[in-house]
């Protein structure tokens, strides 16, 4: 029993990179918008207008201004789940980038990290990549909820898209 106890304390004692262990999985999405990247930010970051275009993240609600350290509570619509969930801010560089972080129960056990990053691709359209880092001890145990994660991002992503569009048709010179 003494050996149990010691090993149990040198393994909760030592630095411990818990990727090894499968406790970390990343989805990436990719999108190009015919817009300028103001014109995908306003959309982005109109969180009430969510329930009229996002199959995804719907409702979410800011409990505070748009600035790092505000929290937010938002609904998660995936594969016939429904999640909601607390996170906060913590990126806000307007027209560039937007970021959240929650977690379940304390820090480590099912942390999601999501970032937008925007970045101008010529005159008129905005390269769009959405980033989910998932990270945590029960990770391994709910790799279908990222899997789910990866198709509703997916989803939002192209809704984005055209929600934009439709909000900015582009204009040509005749």
């Amino acid at each position: 029993m003494k050996i149990l106890i010691a090993i149990l304390i040198l393994f909760l004692a030592a630095p411990i990179d818990l990727h090894q262990f499968g406790t970390h999985q990343e989805v990436k999405v990719e999108i190009e918008i015919n817009a300028v990247p103001t014109q995908v930010w306003d959309v982005l970051t109109n969180f009430a207008a969510y329930t009229i275009w996002n199959p995804y993240v719907y409702p979410i609600s800011v409990k505070g201004n748009l600035e790092p350290g505000t929290a937010m509570e938002l609904t998660l619509h995936f594969g016939g789940k429904v999640i909601t969930y607390q996170p906060t801010i913590t990126v806000v560089r307007p027209n560039e980038e937007l970021a959240w972080k929650g977690r379940a129960y304390i820090t480590g056990v099912f942390d999601r990290q999501v970032q937008f990053t925007l970045e101008p691709l010529g005159a008129d359209r905005t390269h769009l990549t959405s980033h989910e880092d998932f990270t945590g001890v029960l990770i391994p145990f709910y790799r279908s909820l990222v899997s789910d994660a990866e198709h509703g991002l997916t989803e939002m992503i192209e809704a984005l898209k055209d929600r934009v569009e439709l909000l900015h048709p582009a204009t040509t010179n005749p």
